[in-house]
């Protein structure tokens, strides 16, 4: 019960935990009771759409005990390839590195 009224207070005081329970909270929780059936990948497909079609083709290609590169062109047009938390997450065990 402390642990709820102290997120409950953190929600409300500090602003980035506001964007946190709004923006991602919520979208997350309104895919979920939109698509009840889907497995998790469908719903990563129907919210990541090509971002995650890209990472799920290099899990299935590529060995989890190999470094993938991501080529300059991949991430110098787009923003996910940048975010190396979101990489490593979905591309886990396997490690990866920008091509120069």
């Amino acid at each position: 019960m402390k642990k709820l009224l102290l997120f409950t207070l953190l929600i409300f005081l500090i602003p980035s935990y506001q964007w946190a329970v709004r923006d991602v909270g919520y979208r997350n929780l309104m895919t979920v009771y939109d698509y009840p059936k889907m497995s998790l990948e469908q719903k990563y497909l129907v919210k990541l759409s090509r971002d995650y079609q890209l990472v799920s083709w290099i899990l299935q290609n590529s060995p989890e005990d190999k470094i993938v590169i991501i080529p300059r062109e991949v991430w110098e047009k787009t923003k996910w390839a940048k975010r190396r938390a979101w990489l490593a997450y979905f591309l886990y065990p396997r490690e990866f590195v920008y091509e120069q």
